[in-house]
C-alpha cells in the first residue's frame, strides 16, 4: 500500500509512566486503551477489552499503567472446555434466561455468561479495593463485551475505544 507504518510501543510520549516489568513487555493494545481511556475519560481508570483473551489494565491517579490480569476469552474457553469434555457440545455465547439453568445447553450458557459476569464484578472490586478508590471508572471493550453491556450497565461501554486510540496516535 505504500504506507509507512507506524509502531505503537512504550517509547511513545502518552503520557503514561510505564510500571510494568519489563516496561517493554506490556502489549500494544494495552498500551493504546490506557492511552485513550485516559484521555477520554480521565485517571484512575481499569479498561477490560473482552477479545480472543479478556484483559484488565489498570491505570491509576497518578496516571501510571500499574498492572492488570490476563484472561482466557470467554468463547476460547468454553471452546477448550468442550474439547477436553467427551459430553459437552460446544453452543453459542448468548444471554441465558436465567442464572439456574436445567439442560446442558443452557447451562454452558449461563457458565460462559453469569461465571464472566461474577469474575469481571469481583476482579473490578478487588481493583478498586487494592486503589483505595471506589470512583475508578470502568471501561469495557472489545467484540465481546457488547453482550455483557445489559449486566454490567455501572461500567462505560466504548465500542470502538482501541480504534479510536489508534487513530488518535496516528
Amino acid at each position: 500500500f505504500k504506507i509507512k507504518p507506524i509502531f505503537v510501543n512504550t517509547n511513545l510520549p502518552l503520557g503514561l509512566d510505564i510500571l510494568i516489568d519489563p516496561k517493554n513487555s506490556l502489549g500494544a493494545d494495552l498500551l493504546v486503551g490506557s492511552f485513550i481511556t485516559k484521555k477520554k475519560y480521565g485517571c484512575p481508570n481499569i479498561v477490560i477489552d473482552m477479545g480472543t483473551a479478556t484483559t484488565i489494565i489498570v491505570v491509576n491517579e497518578n496516571k501510571q499503567i500499574i498492572g492488570g490480569m490476563i484472561y482466557p476469552g470467554v468463547r476460547e474457553a468454553f471452546a477448550s472446555l468442550v474439547k477436553a469434555t467427551s459430553l459437552l457440545e460446544s453452543t453459542k455465547l448468548e444471554v441465558p434466561s436465567k442464572p439456574i439453568e436445567n439442560n446442558t445447553k443452557a447451562c454452558l450458557q449461563s457458565g460462559m455468561y453469569y461465571g464472566t459476569v461474577s469474575l469481571i464484578e469481583g476482579v473490578v472490586n478487588r481493583y478498586k479495593k487494592e486503589l483505595n478508590n471506589e470512583n475508578t471508572k470502568v471501561i469495557m471493550t472489545g467484540g465481546v463485551s457488547k453482550i455483557y453491556q445489559q449486566e454490567l450497565q455501572e461500567y462505560i461501554y466504548d465500542e470502538h475505544l482501541l480504534l479510536e486510540g489508534m487513530k488518535e496516535i496516528y
